[in-house]
């Protein structure tokens, strides 16, 4: 869906920089009723921030993404990594591990129950589901470089399931009882976890893999 940005006649001095800015957008439109009305699909999301600088401030502006107010906090995000990215190569700016994208951090193996052998199942479907959710929630779904295949790819090679008793990379997550609810990282970040910071050793291995060419599995290695 389009982000949709309405706005009307304004006594700043800034409002004809505004105007310039808004003319470029190809789905540009003007008319009394609604003012000046231009229409942002992925291609054009660099126009948001420069002309956001100008209307921030102004009484008259609307600015809508699928339909319903946009969340200008989230769209500013979305917009600004957008444009920080410049020459870099998506692959390595974007990752955050396993995901392709900064802006997402989502935890996959807080989704599944456990089974009669102690282990944690992970249940992709609700994963999938939790995971569109946050994507359209944080406006992630706008952004141009945004690789929904590659993502797929990385949702269809997540574990089928988590072995804390056979795998010390994980512990059992308790709660004030002692009864396992979950499963957690049993230490420091790992090849999988969420967040890795892309200065690490482990890191730059990881953006070697990427750049590789290496098939999606090798993120849960």
């Amino acid at each position: 869906m389009p982000l949709l940005i309405q706005f009307g006649h304004s006594t700043s001095k800034s409002y004809d920089k505004a105007l310039e800015i808004a003319r470029t957008a190809p789905l540009y439109s003007y008319s009394e009723a609604t003012g000046n009305t231009l229409t942002l699909g992925k291609s054009d999301l660099g126009l948001f921030l420069p002309l956001y600088h100008y209307l921030r401030n102004w009484k008259d502006v609307k600015i809508t993404y699928n339909g319903k107010p946009a969340n200008i906090s989230n769209l500013y995000q979305v917009s600004y990594c957008e444009q920080r990215l410049g020459p870099k190569s998506p692959v390595y700016y974007c990752y955050n591990d396993p995901w392709p994208c900064q802006q997402l951090s989502f935890k996959w193996y807080q989704y599944g129950q456990f089974d009669n052998q102690g282990r944690f199942v992970i249940d992709k479907a609700e994963l999938r589901t939790g995971l569109m959710e946050e994507i359209k929630d944080s406006y992630i779904d706008l952004c141009p470089v945004f690789d929904m295949d590659r993502l797929n790819n990385i949702i269809a090679t997540v574990p089928a399931f988590i072995d804390p008793k056979a795998d010390s990379k994980w512990k059992y997550k308790t709660d004030q009882m002692g009864n396992n609810i979950g499963v957690e990282l049993a230490f420091g970040p790992l090849s999988f976890s969420i967040g890795l910071k892309l200065e690490s050793e482990e890191s730059i291995e990881m953006k070697k893999k990427i750049e590789d060419a290496r098939t999606p599995e090798d993120l849960f290695r």
